[in-house]
């Protein structure tokens, strides 16, 4: 599989777990580490207990050599035997527990020195529940992160009444107040992920619908940031689902119009929907897979043109934050340069971004339509949808 996705020009990065095992907690099996060395495998309190930073009843000892070593041998026997390039790390700020984090632990550090470990890609998921887990910003050189501040702020700004100009504006930038000393590229952007709604659930409820987990809907983030415009789930409301599109595309674009690198959750390309369940992990069902028979084809060729664009536009995937270029202009939708007092009014949800005074980007948050007037020179409408123009 890997070969032949590499043949088509496609990398791969595997997803892994190396911040606790499946032998849970006190009451979990024992089924390997827990009986050839629990105290050196997990992290455990005074009394013995185990250190539940991962909400998943345990959480491994990267700081100790053996158990750093495993996970090294681990991810070298991915990238020689199976020609993995790279890997994302789930619940990443576990793997730099010292039992603080640190962004030179152990396993930062041997990751470092390993040969076969010093040109894949790496990144992080750059939190865990326990003390001082959000470490957003803080993972070494070498890793990119997820940065769930773009995630909220995306949803916040096209999917609520008020948006935060400013704060879209720095994440459609590259972050610089969380990566200024890193280039934007160490910033994934995303809005959706396997974790939370679908991009068509977030346009399509208010509410998480996890009945059928069995955990009477307790389970899942109650914070999802989602807009239902008007009827929960689905419905032959054309207004309605038209607006839904439009929402979902001003997402799709200000994902490949950011600065750093896009992530889009597989489904989202073509409208995958799971009725509303944001916890999916549990459903190997027709919840979560990707039925290519209910694509939806105009949804797909859109996101094709946007990654087309996207790789035409060098400012898009620049290796400085657009803060500090001088070729970068911002207006207001009256084609003024946006002042101070403009960015901290939260009931603006319009501006347009000049860049290298050649491609100019119109952003619309607004349900209803936007006049703009445009900066000197003569322009070709390229892509998007002039309905909210």
């Amino acid at each position: 599989m890997v070969k032949t996705l590499h043949q088509n020009g496609f990398e791969v990065i595997l997803d892994v777990v190396y911040n606790h095992t499946v032998e849970a907690g006190k009451d979990g099996m024992m089924l390997c580490q827990r009986g050839i060395d629990n105290q050196s495998y997990y992290w455990l309190d005074e009394q013995g207990e185990y250190r539940n930073w991962t909400g998943c009843g345990n959480a491994l000892n990267l700081a100790h050599p053996m158990v750093c070593q495993w996970a090294i041998d681990s991810l070298v026997y991915w990238v020689e035997e199976f020609h993995i390039d790279g890997f994302r790390f789930d619940l990443a700020t576990t793997l730099g527990q010292t039992p603080d984090f640190s962004n030179v632990a152990p396993l930062f550090e041997k990751i470092k020195q390993t040969p076969a470990l010093q040109q894949i890609k790496l990144i992080a998921e750059p939190w865990d529940i326990g003390p001082e887990g959000y470490q957003v910003g803080h993972f070494p050189a070498g890793f990119a992160e997820w940065n769930d501040k773009y995630r909220t702020t995306m949803r916040s700004f096209f999917l609520r009444e008020s948006g935060n100009l400013a704060e879209f504006a720095r994440r459609l930038a590259g972050s610089d107040d969380l990566y200024w000393q890193y280039v934007p590229s160490k910033s994934i952007n995303y809005f959706a992920s396997h974790d939370g709604f679908t991009l068509q659930d977030l346009v399509s409820y208010n509410k998480k619908h996890n009945q059928e987990n069995s955990e009477q809907n307790r389970d899942g983030d109650e914070h999802n940031y989602s807009n239902n415009h008007g009827v929960e789930g689905d419905t032959d409301n054309e207004l309605v689902n038209i607006l839904r599109d439009q929402t979902a595309c001003s997402l799709l674009a200000a994902l490949f119009l950011s600065n750093g690198v896009p992530m889009l959750r597989a489904g989202d390309e073509l409208g995958h929907s799971q009725k509303g369940n944001n916890n999916s992990y549990c459903q190997d069902n027709e919840t979560t897979w990707i039925n290519w028979q209910q694509a939806n084809d105009k949804r797909i060729a859109y996101v094709a043109k946007w990654i087309d664009l996207r790789k035409q536009i060098s400012l898009l995937s620049h290796q400085s934050h657009w803060w500090t270029e001088n070729d970068v202009q911002w207006f207001s939708a009256y084609g003024e340069i946006m002042q101070v007092d403009d960015w901290h009014n939260h009931s603006l949800k319009a501006l347009q971004i000049l860049l290298q005074e050649q491609c100019l980007i119109l952003i619309n948050a607004k349900k209803d339509k936007q006049q703009f007037f445009l900066p000197q020179g003569k322009w070709h409408f390229t892509l998007g949808k002039k309905r909210q123009l």
